[in-house]
């Protein structure tokens, strides 16, 4: 007979749900992070590149030209986690990744259940657990996991999922 679960509970995968759990996890990783840093650098260096072959820059004091590269530096460094962003909006809605998962939590080990098939996990193969203020992020590799907001999750289940992470580290 299956012991009946400690927690159990809906959560729906959402947009607003999606785009704040990918931004979570890639401003996460600190390959994002070199990535971002030099994409920013490597993009600002073929700018202004292009400018000095067409001559743009023929006729200017050289402090303009740090103000430029300055401010393209910044505009690409910004400009770089708004196209994830996108990209993951466009993602979302491409594939319908709008579903329904329900949670079953046990002593020793979670299950979920969704149109997509039904899985298990134990709390061992977790690779990590991310709190945040609006969403809890059960993460099976990397950069996959499930993602619930802390409003539909039942009372105790913070407590639960905090002890549980503090045992893994």
């Amino acid at each position: 007979m299956n012991p009946s679960p400690k927690y159990h509970f809906t959560s729906k995968l959402t947009e607003e749900l999606y785009l704040r759990y990918n931004h979570a996890i890639n401003f996460r990783q600190p390959k994002f992070k070199l990535n971002r840093i030099l994409t920013s650098v490597l993009a600002t260096a073929i700018i202004v590149a292009v400018l000095y072959y067409f001559k743009i820059f023929e006729n200017f004091q050289p402090w303009v030209i740090y103000i430029v590269t300055a401010v393209l530096l910044v505009f690409t460094y910004w400009q770089f986690p708004r196209n994830i962003k996108k990209q993951a909006l466009k993602n979302f809605r491409a594939t319908n990744m709008s579903i329904e998962w329900e949670f079953s939590f046990y002593d020793d080990h979670f299950e979920v259940k969704s149109p997509m098939g039904d899985s298990s996990h134990k709390y061992t193969d977790l690779v990590d657990i991310v709190l945040t203020d609006q969403d809890i992020y059960l993460m099976y590799a990397p950069n996959m996991g499930y993602c619930m907001t802390r409003d539909v999750c039942p009372a105790g289940f913070d407590l639960f999922i905090e002890n549980l992470r503090n045992k893994r580290m």
